[in-house]
């Protein structure tokens, strides 16, 4: 394609994909820009998720998306597009998602949304749950540590209404649909990248404490390139955070064209593994900025006790001694606010110890290493 439009007269700066997509859109253009971005989309394959935009049309971006997430901002008088909705929520509450294989024009207050074959698109418009004070860090000197002092009023909504106390179990009301699929399961298989991968390490083991399912937990990126049995399994979950979410795609739907009961784990509603997942649960992090993603990680590490009491909810694994346990999850808000109630007391330690190193152990040792003060 590239050597095509070169000796159309095409001239290239780099050597990136998108700078041969944008000499595609030009090659296409005859006037109308929305036309020449449906019409250079048409030839190309692969992911993307692009904004468009020309000097004869300076009120106007075309944006256009295929595995990747684009989210539309509707203002009053302006119209915006992002990859995440935390990014549109200073600037407005009102978003439409736009899906694979579309196109969308924005205009100052105004937007339409066609397919590639320019057929008309009518979505509704979906009401943001956030605003702009959940953007605010308060009296914290940075976003990381705002959202870390955050986590038990996080796992307090995760909680919720989902923990059935007189009966040890929970109830997500994301998974009823598949109940019956659920309880068929035997091979639980966690897909996940980055932040979401760890959570998934720990969420095998809780699973497998907790029920009598067969897990594995797999990166996505190795995950892609495996011979996988997913198609023999009823449950396939994608654990969602910002990391690298076009790994995903391939798989979510080669799971949903092998039979895969394919689930998802999400923070945001109405997120893009949310609509194209059987079902799910939403974690209800809240909005996060601090690339760390503590709130998403400690709830999706959370998760797991009440997946594996839902998917199991027998009484085996709660009946010890012939007296029903609840399941830890309702303890940890209260356990996490005691914990950071030492905050300035950790801080100190944390000072004192900044620069200690662990002084040399002989193979053969068994205690615990001592810290010594670096020179």
């Amino acid at each position: 394609m590239k050597k095509r439009l070169i000796a159309a007269g095409h001239k290239f700066l780099s050597e990136t994909d998108t700078e041969v997509l944008a000499h595609l859109i030009e090659a296409a253009y005859q006037g109308n820009l929305e036309a020449a971005v449906q019409k250079a989309l048409t030839q190309v394959q692969g992911t993307y998720g692009i904004a468009v935009i020309h000097t004869e049309h300076p009120s106007q971006i075309i944006v256009a998306r295929r595995g990747s997430p684009i989210v539309l901002g509707i203002g009053k008088t302006e119209s915006l597009a992002a990859s995440d909705v935390s990014a549109l929520a200073q600037h407005t509450d009102q978003v439409v998602y736009l899906e694979d294989n579309e196109v969308a024009r924005l205009e100052p207050g105004q937007f339409s949304i066609s397919t590639l074959d320019n057929k008309s698109v009518s979505r509704p418009v979906t009401a943001l749950e956030i605003g702009p004070e959940a953007l605010d860090r308060g009296n914290f000197p940075h976003f990381m540590l705002k959202e870390i002092f955050e986590q038990p009023e996080a796992v307090e909504n995760a909680l919720r209404g989902r923990l059935n106390h007189s009966e040890a179990v929970a109830k997500l009301g994301g998974l009823e649909s598949v109940e019956e699929r659920l309880a068929q399961a035997r091979h639980l298989i966690i897909i996940s990248c980055g932040t979401s991968y760890y959570a998934g390490l720990y969420a095998r083991y809780v699973f497998e404490s907790l029920t009598d399912l067969t897990v594995e937990t797999e990166l996505a990126s190795e995950f892609a390139t495996a011979s996988s049995t997913c198609g023999r399994t009823p449950w396939c979950s994608p654990s969602a955070s910002r990391a690298r979410r076009r790994t995903r795609w391939p798989l979510l739907r080669e799971a949903k064209r092998k039979g895969a009961l394919v689930l998802g784990l999400v923070n945001v509603v109405g997120s893009s593994i949310a609509r194209e997942t059987h079902a799910g649960v939403y974690s209800h992090a809240g909005v996060e900025v601090g690339v760390a993603s503590t709130k998403s990680f400690t709830l999706a590490a959370h998760h797991p006790d009440l997946d594996g009491a839902a998917a199991r909810p027998q009484p085996r694994p709660f009946l010890r001694g012939g007296v029903v346990h609840h399941p830890r999850p309702r303890k940890v808000p209260d356990q996490m606010r005691h914990i950071l109630e030492q905050s300035d007391r950790i801080r100190d330690l944390a000072r004192k110890y900044s620069n200690a190193r662990i002084s040399s152990i002989s193979e053969e040792s068994t205690s615990t290493p001592s810290l010594s003060r670096a020179p």
